[in-house]
């Protein structure tokens, strides 16, 4: 585990700084009072070096199922509500919505979660909720640039000393 406040060695103490506990390297634990030594962990389990089986993307790239909304929703739900012949009112009211809600989903202005879309689907026999498979990708999320906790720490110690 990386020290929470310089990011560059491992933590090896609990320490309290600044008013909270942090998992500090020992450089770092000087900041504040030390509470306790963090034990030390095992190396990580080595990963498999074959590629499993079911996917052929590489190991930093995960496919995941993401459901939107149609775009043409607020068409839809006013096709469906117009064709039943109900009211806003009496739409919001078989829903358990607000009647200037669905003023709002049919201007387009906002639009209903995806568990009240799929509500209005199951009663009304409309498809609102589309579902697509994306391919996400990781990406580095501390850049060498990247200002620190442990680097404000440096420049206010700076500043009082």
């Amino acid at each position: 585990m990386d020290c929470e406040l310089c990011g560059k060695k491992e933590a090896t103490y609990i320490s309290f700084i600044e008013g909270a506990e942090q998992k500090v390297c020992e450089k770092c634990a000087t900041f504040g009072k030390i509470k306790r030594e963090l034990p030390q962990s095992a190396p990580p389990p080595r990963r498999p070096t074959a590629m499993p089986r079911t996917t052929s993307l590489p190991s930093q790239q995960k496919k995941e199922m993401v459901m939107s909304l149609s775009a043409d929703f607020p068409k839809l739900i006013r096709k469906v509500r117009e064709k039943t012949g109900l009211t806003q009112k009496e739409f919001a009211n078989k829903l358990a919505e607000r009647e200037s809600l669905i003023h709002h989903w049919e201007t387009g202005e906002s639009e209903p979660s995806i568990a009240t879309a799929r509500k209005i689907e199951k009663m009304f026999g409309v498809t609102l909720v589309e579902q697509e498979e994306v391919v996400l990708t990781e990406t580095k999320k501390v850049k060498p640039d990247d200002i620190t906790l442990g680097d404000f720490v440096e420049i206010r110690k700076r500043r009082v000393h």
